[in-house]
C-alpha cells in the first residue's frame, strides 16, 4: 500500500477559446494560509492572452481559512477584470474547491467565467 502522494495527475477540462480581443484576459488566482485558520493572503496575476503581464494583485486577509483567501484571490482579480473592462476572463487556480463550487461540476480543475 503507497502512503506517498498521488501520482495521478489532476483533470483538467478542456479550455474554451477567448475571443482574440483587447476585451480577453486570463486571471491565474491563489490563496494561502499558514495555519489553518492561521494569517493568509490572496494574490491573482492578470495576464494578456498572449502570456504578458497585465497586473499583479496581492491582499492580506489577516487570520482566515484557506479556502476563505483561495476565495479571495479569485474575486480579487475578477472585480480588477471587470473594473478594467475585461468581458471574456479565464480564471485558472489551483484550488478544487473553488473551481468545483464556482463552475458547478464535479471534474473540473481550471474554470473559465466568461460574462
Amino acid at each position: 500500500m503507497e502512503t506517498g502522494p498521488s501520482k495521478e495527475q489532476p483533470k483538467i477540462a478542456e479550455l474554451e477559446s477567448l475571443p482574440d480581443s483587447h476585451l480577453s484576459c486570463i486571471l491565474e488566482f491563489d490563496g494561502a494560509c499558514k495555519g489553518n485558520p492561521g494569517r493568509s493572503g490572496a494574490g491573482a496575476i492578470i495576464r494578456r492572452l498572449n502570456g504578458s503581464v497585465i497586473a499583479h494583485l496581492r491582499e492580506g486577509l489577516g487570520i482566515t481559512t484557506n479556502n476563505a483567501a483561495e476565495y479571495r484571490a479569485l474575486i480579487l482579480g475578477l472585480k480588477y477584470a471587470a473594473n478594467k473592462g475585461f468581458k471574456h476572463i479565464r480564471a485558472q487556480g489551483d484550488s478544487k474547491l473553488v473551481c468545483y463550487q464556482v463552475s458547478g461540476t464535479d471534474n473540473l480543475v481550471k474554470l473559465v467565467i466568461i460574462y
